[in-house]
């Protein structure tokens, strides 16, 4: 969740900004039971690799949105 991202980032970096967590280098992903978490996006991949579900159909179900959310552009912002 946001407010809790900057919290922990500012308790690790000083000067955060309240805006950090828009930072192009965060991104939020679902974790287990459907909690948001920021993190870093280079670390993406690994982070996410185990949320994938065992069970070949439900894995493909989970795989169509994400490669139509891959070819999204880039620059696309969810309307404020």
């Amino acid at each position: 969740m946001p407010r809790a991202a900057v919290l922990s980032i500012h308790a690790r970096m000083y000067g955060t900004e309240p805006t950090i967590w828009e930072d192009r280098s965060l991104v939020q992903i679902r974790g287990p039971r459907y909690s948001a978490y920021a993190v870093a996006r280079r670390d993406v991949p690994v982070l996410t690799l185990g949320r994938l579900p065992d069970d070949a159909r439900a894995r493909e179900q989970a795989q169509i949105p994400a490669a139509q959310l891959k070819e999204a552009p880039a620059n696309w912002r969810p309307p404020s």
